[in-house]
């Protein structure tokens, strides 16, 4: 599985910013990974992984995929690893997303791989998020939001790539989590 280092560097060469070969410096990978993480979240807080519905709560809860606990009070979240239902467990839905928003902090995760991952703890050797579904298309995405941070031009090839992999990501295409879309009556 790519690590982070390696979706930044590989979006790095994509937006044009380093060639073939080139190794980027320290500050930008730093740049970089905290990218990679601004991506997850607005992706997560924007619903690419399933509208999240509230709950407030001041005492210590079980969150469930897709929740966004708001808590008042000082508390501990706990993340599942099973979920329960029906009588049956089974772990949760890859690219479930579960917000935490506590008097002094917002903490995300998200499950990708088989794992929950928080995205505010990745560093630059864990293993990249989503990568698994792409990582030309993660890295893509990443080049994109590069590009103008670096007064770099990305390729139309590029910018396709970054849609489909964002589109696929949406429509949760390769994944048994069900589609969140509205009903229309």
């Amino acid at each position: 599985m790519p690590t982070c280092r390696d979706i930044i560097t590989r979006a790095l060469r994509k937006a044009r910013v380093y060639a073939a070969g080139e190794e980027p410096s320290a500050e930008d990978m730093a740049d970089g990974l905290d990218e990679l993480q601004n991506l997850y979240e607005q992706w997560g807080s924007g619903g690419m992984f399933g509208r999240l519905s509230d709950v407030h709560t001041n005492a210590d809860y079980e969150a469930s995929p897709g929740e966004r606990v708001v808590l008042t009070e000082d508390a501990t979240v706990t993340i599942p690893e099973t979920i329960y239902d029906d009588g049956s467990d089974y772990p949760p839905y890859d690219l479930s997303f579960i917000e935490v928003i506590a008097p002094d902090s917002v903490t995300r995760y998200l499950y990708s791989g088989g794992r929950w991952v928080e995205i505010g703890a990745l560093g630059l050797d864990d293993e990249a998020p989503l990568a698994n579904r792409g990582r030309g298309g993660l890295a893509a995405c990443l080049a994109l939001a590069y590009a103008e941070e670096f007064g770099a031009e990305v390729g139309p090839g590029v910018a396709r790539q970054a849609a489909a992999f964002k589109t696929a990501l949406s429509l949760k295409m390769g994944s048994d989590a069900a589609r969140t879309a509205p009903d229309y009556f």
